[in-house]
């Protein structure tokens, strides 16, 4: 039993896979991609199988008659021999085809264009006696022999099952001809062929899915993990809470470095103030230069007063002011006319002096 905290309970993180991913780890089934391709190839054998087999019977027919001729020419066995190779080519390329690109289309879906050296270098922990058989019994070693043996028996199952509709079939002919024999055992051949493709289908989709929770279980982490990966992607956060800070307390005393210059500062007798400056003719409205409440607002009150900076209690003005206005921005519209006021206050106390 691992530690407390130490058991791999976490699902792995974006950056956990891709960093598997670039060392080739991805989730890959190698049943999915022939079972696909076998299946299209199948399918594509049906659409094509009545033309190849009429091909087929004309050049049997043909041939037929060449080699019945008394003039036959090794030339003509020769002309009969490769048109028969180019019509038998001819009509298996098609299957081919849809095989191969089945095939290779399965496993580019699957893992997408991975390219990683580290996949291909050699792990000595392989050849490990102990890691041997720590694999020999593992589940994956288990669901390798379930495989197996439900291949073997489906199979079994398939190749019994179409072999007694065979032999039911061409019973019933009786003596029809060879002919109806061929189609029948060329269904025969296709119903084999298509239910063992579905079944190789449906075991691969098995196999995905068992190969992807495998995969997803070997990426799980601890949480130590993914507190050390935050700590390397995020930093520190004792090192960023410090760094935060001393932003705040740059801030704040770049904030107050400009209450000095103040035009006015708008008060609530203990709770808020805010210092507003306003040059005629240089700023289009007063402009927010410093806020703060509690502590920060005492603060901002004795530099004003030490620097003869009026101060105005008006507590609604201080509120609305503190809660839609930040630091460095003018006042809007709608507070034009109550700073106005204050403003106007201020210079007929300077007058008076």
């Amino acid at each position: 039993m691992a530690e407390s905290g130490q058991e791999r309970t976490e699902d792995a993180t974006p950056k956990r896979k891709q960093d598997a991913r670039k060392k080739g780890q991805v989730v890959r089934s190698t049943d999915l991609p022939p079972a696909v391709g076998l299946l299209a190839g199948v399918l594509v054998l049906r659409m094509t199988a009545p033309a190849a087999w009429g091909d087929f019977a004309g050049v049997l027919r043909n041939g037929l008659t060449t080699i019945a001729r008394p003039d036959l020419s090794a030339r003509d066995a020769v002309g009969l021999v490769s048109q028969s190779m180019m019509g038998g080519l001819l009509a298996i390329v098609p299957v081919l085809g849809a095989l191969l690109v089945g095939g290779v289309a399965t496993g580019l879906l699957q893992t997408g264009f991975v390219v990683s050296t580290k996949a291909i270098m050699p792990d000595f922990g392989k050849v490990n006696p102990l890691s041997g058989m720590k694999r020999l019994f593992s589940p994956k070693t288990g669901f390798e022999l379930l495989k197996m043996v439900l291949r073997l028996v489906i199979f079994i199952a398939v190749t019994i099952g179409v072999a007694q509709s065979v032999m039911a079939q061409i019973m019933a002919l009786g003596m029809t001809g060879i002919g109806g024999v061929a189609g029948i055992l060329g269904d025969a051949i296709y119903a084999l062929l298509l239910r063992v493709a579905m079944a190789g289908a449906v075991l691969a989709a098995l196999d995905y899915g068992f190969q992807r929770w495998q995969f997803n279980k070997s990426l799980k982490m601890t949480k130590q993990e993914i507190r050390d990966e935050m700590r390397q992607t995020e930093g520190d956060p004792q090192i960023k809470s410090r760094i935060r800070r001393l932003q705040r307390e740059r801030a704040r005393k770049r904030m107050m470095s400009e209450v000095p210059k103040s035009t006015v500062v708008i008060a609530n007798p203990t709770h808020f103030a805010i210092a507003l400056r306003y040059e005629s003719g240089k700023t289009r409205a007063p402009i927010v230069v410093a806020k703060g409440k509690d502590l920060i607002a005492q603060q901002i009150k004795a530099v004003a007063a030490q620097h003869g900076v009026p101060i105005v209690e008006n507590p609604p003005l201080a509120r609305t002011l503190y809660a839609s206005v930040a630091v460095g921005r003018e006042i809007p519209y709608h507070l034009y006319r109550a700073v106005a006021e204050v403003l106007a206050f201020i210079y007929r106390l300077k007058r008076r002096w």
